[in-house]
Parts: structure tokens; sequence; C-alpha cells
């Protein structure tokens, strides 16, 4: 194996690594914006005063970070592929 096919693999095994803690950064807010809105949720149903757009609203961001959620993690899966591809490429 040469040394620029090594040199190369571990620059880009440290690099996934970078991207890995970013997304899995980017995971952990998003899960916490989602439990944050399921809240505002329940305080909307809860509050009978509310009107009906808060409840709307907060449905809506629901959706859009769980579909993120969903982007995020997908992203793992194809870094971890990527990572797997890397290591028996430079073994």
């Amino acid at each position: 194996m040469s040394y620029e096919i090594e040199h190369g693999g571990l620059h880009e095994l440290f690099y996934l690594d970078g991207v890995a803690a970013t997304v899995e950064t980017a995971l952990q807010l998003l899960e916490e914006a989602l439990v944050s809105q399921q809240n505002l949720l329940q305080e909307s149903v809860a509050d009978m005063d509310s009107d009906a757009s808060d409840y709307d609203y907060a449905l809506g961001d629901i959706s859009v970070l769980k579909d993120a959620a969903d982007d995020v993690r997908l992203a793992t899966r194809r870094i971890i592929v990527a990572r797997s591809s890397i290591s028996a490429r430079i073994s």
C-alpha cells in the first residue's frame, strides 16, 4: 500500500469523524427542539384559551423537525458506510 493512499484514507477518516461529530450535535439539537415543540403542543392543548394557530404552528414545527431528524439519521448512516469503505481500502 502506498503512503499516498494510506495518508489520503486517514485524512478522509479524520474528516468523516469531524462530520460525524457535527451531525451528531445537529441530531441532538433537533431532538431537543422536537421535545420543546411537543411540550408547546401539549401546553396549547391543555390551555383551552389558546388559539388554534398555536396548535397548528406546533404541529407544523414538529413535522419539520421530524423530517430534519430523519435526514440527519440518513446522513449518519452514509457516514458509517463511507467510514467502512475507507477503512477497508486502508487495510
